[in-house]
């Protein structure tokens, strides 16, 4: 029987010292592998496109549209893209100039979609617009000129809460699409 005993103890012996290594006086003591975890490296961020879009408001007193150029940073410069128009509707609240009034100021929408050459935004109810007609035509105005820079935009269709609506505001028809 010990001649048994003796070459299994050795083999565990063995096999026991081959699974760890020395202990580093360097970490305290925690033995180590020479196994490193893998790093993963990010991947790279993808490129912003600068666009010069052309937004449009008024003066303080509603006498006449106002062109200004902003230059916005968007993921992506490919006709089509909602993130644009998005950013260009969000912008039309958001003159840089001294002087330029936004004619759709806290404007806030449920979606914006693009279909076949169709631009449609739905507007959220319940926003109040104190523009009076002629500040309702130019909003209206602003937004078309805005919009339709975008060559693939061939009409607009203005929604309020995904329904079809007469005015937007109470004077200007809305009930057919915007075409250019």
């Amino acid at each position: 029987m010990k001649r048994f005993a003796i070459p299994v103890v050795l083999s565990l012996a063995f096999l026991t010292a081959c699974g760890t290594a020395p202990a580093d006086q360097t970490t305290g003591g925690e033995a180590k592998t020479g196994y490193q975890e893998p790093t993963q490296t990010p991947a790279p961020a993808e490129a912003k496109v600068s666009k010069n879009v052309k937004l449009y408001y008024t003066d303080a007193n509603l006498m006449e549209i106002k062109e200004e150029e902003q230059t916005v940073e968007l993921e992506s410069d490919k006709p089509g893209d909602i993130k644009t128009y998005e950013k260009a509707i969000e912008l039309l609240g958001k003159p840089s100039q001294s002087g330029n009034e936004p004619l759709w100021k806290d404007f806030q929408y449920n979606q914006v979609t693009f279909d076949n050459g169709t631009l449609t935004i739905d507007a959220k109810s319940g926003q109040t617009f104190n523009l009076g007609a002629s500040g309702e035509e130019m909003a209206i105005e602003a937004l078309k000129k805005t919009l339709f820079q975008f060559s693939e935009v061939q009409q607009i269709v203005i929604q309020v809460d995904g329904k079809p609506v007469d005015s937007l505001m109470g004077h200007v028809d809305t009930s057919k699409p915007f075409t250019r």
